[in-house]
Formats: structure tokens, sequence, C-alpha cells
């Protein structure tokens, strides 16, 4: 049985992610990014998807946010 994945739980993701990296959440930064931008209905079956969406969003809230993306 393939897992499948819902909005909270991709906004839950998202703010994981950026915690992580600025050690504030996405409730603690202005709304500059619309979450629905970023999913769609193959992440809610396909973990690839989902997982690039959350990478994709998180990326984009920081950037909107005055944060710069490190280069690896």
């Amino acid at each position: 049985m393939s897992k499948t994945y819902d909005f909270p739980t991709f906004k839950r993701q998202v703010n994981y992610a950026v915690e992580r990296r600025i050690n504030c959440g996405i409730y603690d930064l202005p709304d500059l990014v619309a979450f629905s931008d970023y999913w769609h209905d193959d992440c809610k079956k396909h973990e690839d998807d989902f997982w690039n969406a959350v990478e994709s969003c998180t990326e984009d809230i920081l950037y909107a946010n005055g944060f710069e993306l490190e280069l690896h």
C-alpha cells in the first residue's frame, strides 16, 4: 500500500523545513507565498512530487523573506 499525503501535512513539513533553516516557523513570517501554488494532485500519491513541492515552497518562502539560498 502506498502512502498518501494531504495539504495539512504539506504545510507542516514546510514549517519544519523552515524551522530547521532559520529557527522560526512559517507562522512567524509574513504571508508572501501561497502554499496552494505548490500543492497539486500528484503530491497526494507520489512521494517525490510531495517532497519536491515541500523543498520548492521552503526555498521560495526563505527567499521571499530575505534569506539567501545556500549554495552547496
